[in-house]
């Protein structure tokens, strides 16, 4: 099992951190890595490909129709030959974009948006809860489709745990639902390291909603973001659940709507791009991303995650943009939810040593807990979407994130960070050193394990 990790972990820190365990405490480390430690599964990838062959012609005709419509977005931060490369198809423009800074004002849109669908809804969520919020979601959808809405609903297998008694209804009324599993039955229980942790609702091909949130009461009361787009990009934004469907249903959706919407005329021009991400790639295309984001950070660089973890690379980029003069600040929640959540911020104040030498920033939200993932580089590009500032979200999720270059929304963009920042504590090596040996032992000991987190 060592000379598995050796040759199939993704970074040497991941090598050395598993490695490291099976031989020290394998009545641990050896299940641990049967569930978590595996990377590789291309049997099961080379099965699905089928699947992705009947989708590229319908990626094909979707570009042809963005550049013969004049719906290319042509000034976009960064290296156009790299994101050229990295995006499956092109940032877009004409698009309308609105943002929902909390769970009462995203739930509020992405049901309202639901009632008035007219031909289909996509849903897709790494969490679907059993409550109050999950329960309205299924109620809107079995209204729709009652009223001859096609309904489609994916949701991460581990992600969620919901009876039949929750689906039962939804199926009945005609709602079609899929866990996502990357793995055949049989096998899932050994390969639990693949998440698919994407958000995303897709109405009729018009409108769509991305961002942090699940579909659970407690994004109601968290501190959370989601973002409406209606244009371009939202095709862009359903080839990915296209695909999703297809590798989970064995099957490829028809009759979706893939005839692009300007808003231009409206005066609404913003230029998005669909950036989605996984372990299937054959690369890193979040981190490569994320890495040309950073290096063309002129005045500042602003980021906000639950969970921030990353690797030695993209911790040298982030010295190096704030050794430039880039104001580089990183907002991570002082509340956590889960006990891995608990392992991350403790390897998380493992960073601020090197990070601070170099003149970046690190505050903790104070309360309730902070779950959005943003990145606002200067005056006019921002990240949101699923991904973590985390290894998992770099290289083991399937995650889904937007891109926007606007200035008019990355400006409410900036002001609710800045405000995410003055409900927030600066968080120093001074105040890591002053804490007990054992805690000081302990977020060394969680970098570690930063790499299988």
């Amino acid at each position: 099992m060592s000379l598995n990790a050796l040759m199939s972990a993704r970074t040497p820190q991941g090598t050395t951190a598993w490695v490291l365990a099976l031989n020290t405490v394998p009545f641990i480390s050896v299940p641990t890595y049967l569930v978590f430690g595996e990377v590789d599964f291309e049997e099961y990838i080379e099965e699905k490909q089928i699947y992705a062959s009947q989708i590229e012609p319908t990626i094909q005709r979707l570009h042809e129709t963005l550049e013969q419509q004049n719906l290319i977005a042509e000034t976009f931060k960064g290296s156009a030959a790299l994101r050229d490369t990295l995006l499956p198809l092109p940032a877009t423009r004409g698009n309308a974009a609105e943002l929902l800074p909390d769970g009462p004002k995203a739930f509020e849109s992405i049901f309202e948006g639901i009632s008035q669908a007219q031909d289909y809804v996509l849903i897709q969520f790494f969490t679907i809860a059993d409550d109050e919020v999950g329960s309205e979601l299924a109620r809107r959808l079995i209204e729709r489709s009652q009223a001859g809405v096609a309904c489609y609903v994916i949701y991460d297998d581990i992600g969620t745990k919901v009876s039949d008694d929750y689906l039962a209804p939804m199926h009945q009324a005609g709602v079609q639902s899929v866990s996502f599993n990357v793995v055949p039955q049989w096998n899932k229980l050994f390969r639990l390291n693949f998440r698919n942790h994407r958000k995303l609702i897709v109405v009729d091909g018009h409108s769509a909603w991305i961002g942090g949130m699940n579909v659970k009461a407690d994004y109601m009361n968290w501190r959370d973001t989601m973002a409406r787009f209606d244009g371009p990009v939202v095709q862009t934004l359903q080839v990915s659940f296209l695909q999703d469907w297809a590798w989970s249903r064995d099957e490829v959706l028809e009759d979706l709507n893939w005839q692009p919407k300007s808003h231009s005329e409206q005066g609404q021009d913003v230029a998005v791009a669909s950036l989605p991400s996984s372990p299937t790639d054959g690369f890193e295309r979040y981190t490569l991303f994320l890495l040309d984001v950073i290096h063309h950070a002129e005045e500042r660089l602003w980021i906000a995650s639950p969970y921030f973890v990353p690797d030695d690379v993209i911790v040298r980029a982030l010295q190096a943009a704030a050794l430039r003069g880039v104001e580089v600040k990183i907002l991570i929640p002082d509340e956590t939810d889960t006990l891995i959540a608990r392992l991350a911020q403790f390897a998380a104040w493992s960073y601020i040593r090197e990070l601070e030498a170099a003149g970046a920033e690190m505050f903790q939200y104070t309360s309730p807990f902070m779950h959005q993932k943003i990145i606002l580089s200067d005056h006019d590009y921002c990240i949101i979407g699923s991904a973590n500032f985390d290894n998992r979200s770099f290289r083991l999720n399937f995650e889904l994130s937007a891109v926007v270059s606007d200035r008019a929304f990355n400006r409410q963009v900036t002001e609710m960070l800045q405000q995410d920042f003055n409900n927030a504590t600066a968080i120093k090596q001074s105040d890591l050193d002053g804490q007990g040996f054992w805690e000081r032992v302990r977020v060394r000991a969680s970098r570690l394990a930063a790499p299988v987190l």
